[in-house]
């Protein structure tokens, strides 16, 4: 599904004039497997034994690889996007949003496409402290993927 491009989200939900959203481009698989987080005592202890929360996530598709990761000595938690279409240097986006899987909140970030790299572009985001992530999403979580060009 594209948005933008006389999909039929135009025709149910018309924007204003003047107003024009990003494409949107979702993949064959844009939610990652659900991984479980650490307790809100585990985070509290710096437990050099745990080992730091990784998320991955790929969607050949859309040619975006997203990896959510724990920055054990900030305590932040900060997601990684490489798109391998060098196009969308400077221009393109990955929105990553975290989720809970009962019907939890969502938090989302928009990860923009500009530093080069050999094979396409990267970019990154920070989601904050991950401490107050895990609190607001509970005991585990997921990653949507969206392309934006």
């Amino acid at each position: 599904m594209v948005h933008g491009e006389d999909s039929d989200l135009d025709e149910m939900f018309p924007l204003p004039p003047g107003i024009r959203l990003r494409p949107l481009k979702c993949g064959s698989n844009p939610v990652s497997p659900v991984i479980p987080l650490p307790s809100p005592g585990e985070l509290a202890r710096s437990d050099p034994e745990r080992a730091a929360l990784v998320l991955h996530h790929a969607d050949d598709k859309l040619g975006v690889r997203v990896e959510v990761r724990e920055v054990r000595e900030s305590g932040r938690l900060v997601a990684y996007a490489n798109c391998t279409d060098a196009r969308l240097l400077g221009k393109g986006a990955v929105s990553a949003v975290l989720f809970a899987p009962n019907e939890g909140p969502l938090i989302g970030k928009t990860i923009p496409l500009n530093t080069p790299e050999l094979h396409g572009c990267s970019g990154s985001a920070d989601f904050g402290k991950f401490a107050d992530v895990a609190k607001e999403l509970g005991a585990s979580m997921g990653v949507v993927v969206f392309l934006l060009t």
